[in-house]
């Protein structure tokens, strides 16, 4: 299983929870400093760009047409063990049924 490093915020709002897009602008965004086994902490940045949502997009395709659900959505961060304390239920709440590498953002539609 392939995972994606991708956090978006939405609220929860009902007229939020019935929106079924969620848009991931490109760019580069900092993510964190990590502690290394080595003991050395190095500092991170993650980015998207449109070739690498073109692959997001493929996989999920790639995965609703071998007849997978789709990528799971949660509340919060349950799948990080750091955070998981903070967000006790563990159930998806959506799935990501496509994807799709816009000019300006990955635009990705959820199954609520």
């Amino acid at each position: 299983m392939k995972l994606f490093l991708l956090a978006n915020e939405k609220t929860t709002a009902e007229s939020d929870a019935k929106d079924r897009v969620i848009r991931v602008p490109y760019g580069t965004w900092d993510y964190g400093t990590k502690k290394l086994e080595s003991g050395r902490s190095v500092f991170f940045t993650q980015t998207l760009a449109k070739p690498g949502a073109e692959k997001i997009a493929a996989t999920i395709a790639a995965k609703i047409a071998a007849g997978e659900k789709g990528i799971p959505v949660y509340w919060g961060h349950p799948d990080v063990p750091d955070l998981a304390y903070k967000y006790p239920d563990k159930r998806a709440k959506g799935w990501i049924v496509s994807g799709e590498a816009a000019d300006d953002a990955l635009l990705l539609t959820v199954d609520w």
